[in-house]
C-alpha cells in the first residue's frame, strides 16, 4: 500500500470541514492515515466536544480529568476523588475552540454522580470544574467561542456560571470573539461578570440582553435582543454606545409596549439591516421614525439611516437601494 500523498495542513482541514461533526466515527477513518491526518481529525473532534449534550457525556470528563497536572491530580485525590488511572494519548484540551458550557457542566454532574457514588455536593462539583478550567485555561490557546443554552424550566445555579471569572481563568475568556447565550432565568451578576472580562466579542446573542454588557463592548457588528425580560427602553439606549460600527439589529420576540426610546437607534449610523422579528406592539411610527416613510408602491424607502439595505418586520422585507 503506497503512503498518502503529502497535503498541507491548511488543506486537510478544509477537507475534514466538510464531513458531518454529528457522530465522532465519521473521522476515525482519517486517524489511521498518517500523522497529519490524525491531527487534524483529533482538531475537529475536540474543536467542541461537549456541543448539543443534554444529559452530559461522564466520558469526556474522565478524559480530561486524565490530563490535569499532577498538582492538580494530588488535590482531587487528597480530597477523596476516585480519578482515571489512564495515560492520554493526545493533550485533548489543546484542541478546544468553543466551549458550551451548559453541556460541560453536565458532563462534570454526571461525572460526579455516576463515578463518585453519587458525590454530587455543590463543593465537590466546583472542585471539578475548577480544576478543568484551569486545564482549559493552561492550553486552549484556540478557544474562540463561550456557548451558553439552558433548557427551559430547568433551575440552575448562577454560582457555577460565576466561576469562569475567578481570576485565575482571565486569560482563557480574553481571546473569546464570539459569545451566544440563551437563558430561561436571570443572570445579572454574569453579564457584570462579562462585561469586565469579554470586551473584543464582534457577535452577540443572548435572551437577557444586559445593557451593562452592550455598554462595554469596543467593536459590536451584530446584535440580536431574543425575549426580552428587561426594560427594553434601557436596552435601546444602550445600544447607541455601538453607534460606530454596529451594522446589524434584530428584535425577536420583543414586546415594545410604553417604549418611548425608539429614536436613539437612529445614532446607529453605520446600520445595514434592522428586523423585527414576531415583535408586540409595535407601532408603525415606529418604522417611520427609524427609516422614513414607506412610499406606496414599493418604489423604495426615503429614510435616515443612510447605510441602511434591508429592513425587515415580520413577513415583510424591504430592500433599501
Amino acid at each position: 500500500m503506497s503512503p498518502a500523498p503529502y497535503l498541507p495542513f491548511d488543506v486537510i482541514s478544509h477537507i475534514l470541514s466538510n464531513i458531518s461533526k454529528d457522530k465522532i466515527r465519521n473521522f476515525l477513518p482519517y486517524l489511521l492515515i498518517n500523522k497529519d491526518w490524525c491531527h487534524a481529525s483529533l482538531c475537529h473532534i475536540w474543536a467542541n466536544p461537549f456541543r448539543d449534550l443534554l444529559h452530559g457525556n461522564k466520558t469526556l470528563i474522565s478524559t480530561y480529568l486524565s490530563c490535569l497536572k499532577k498538582s492538580h491530580l494530588t488535590t482531587l485525590k487528597s480530597k477523596g476523588f476516585d480519578l482515571p488511572q489512564i495515560q492520554p494519548l493526545f493533550n485533548y484540551a489543546s484542541f478546544l475552540k468553543q466551549l458550551d458550557y451548559v453541556g460541560f457542566l453536565l458532563s462534570v454532574f454526571g461525572w460526579c454522580n455516576l463515578e463518585q457514588n453519587g458525590n454530587s455536593e455543590q463543593e465537590n462539583i466546583s472542585l471539578i470544574v475548577k480544576s478543568l478550567l484551569h486545564l482549559f485555561c493552561d492550553n486552549s490557546l484556540h478557544l474562540n467561542t463561550l456557548i451558553i443554552q439552558t433548557e427551559e424550566k430547568k433551575i440552575y445555579d448562577e454560582e457555577y456560571f460565576l466561576l469562569l471569572f475567578e481570576e485565575d481563568f482571565r486569560e482563557m475568556l480574553t481571546p473569546i470573539r464570539q459569545i451566544t447565550i440563551h437563558t430561561h432565568f436571570s443572570m445579572e451578576r454574569f453579564f457584570n461578570g462579562l462585561s469586565k472580562h469579554c470586551r473584543n466579542v464582534p457577535p452577540f446573542n443572548n435572551s437577557i440582553s444586559a445593557s451593562s454588557w452592550i455598554l462595554s463592548q469596543n467593536k459590536l457588528t451584530s446584535l440580536t435582543i431574543f425575549i426580552s425580560c428587561w426594560d427594553i427602553c434601557v436596552i435601546i439606549n444602550s445600544i447607541t454606545s455601538q453607534r460606530k460600527t454596529l451594522k446589524h439589529l434584530k428584535f425577536d420576540y420583543v414586546n415594545f409596549k410604553n417604549c418611548h426610546s425608539q429614536k436613539d437607534i437612529l445614532e446607529c449610523e453605520k446600520l445595514e439591516v434592522l428586523e423585527f422579528r414576531n415583535c408586540r406592539h409595535l407601532e408603525d411610527d415606529l418604522i417611520e421614525d427609524l427609516v422614513g416613510k414607506v412610499e406606496e408602491k414599493n418604489e423604495g424607502i426615503t429614510r435616515k439611516l443612510k447605510n441602511l439595505k434591508t429592513l425587515i418586520r415580520g413577513k415583510d422585507c424591504y430592500e433599501v437601494s
